[in-house]
């Protein structure tokens, strides 16, 4: 194993299927052996920035937000 972590970050259009690409993905790894820490963009705006819409700025600030976690 690498011991290294690596970021995979989906985006695209609300109602895509990130999340559920997400999900499945997330089985898949860990199937493999891999450490997965799942974070979702809509539960961030929920509990950390809750004051946020989707404008271009809220979003930036949003993903910001995630950086840092």
């Amino acid at each position: 194993m690498n011991p290294k972590g690596k970021v995979i970050w989906l985006t695209g259009m609300s109602g895509a299927g990130k999340s559920f690409i997400a999900r499945e993905g997330s089985v898949a790894l860990e199937r493999l052996g891999h450490s997965i820490a799942q974070i979702d963009g809509d539960d961030v705006r929920k509990n950390y920035c809750c004051a946020l819409g989707f404008s271009y700025s809220d979003i930036w600030i949003n993903n910001k937000t995630v950086i840092k976690l």
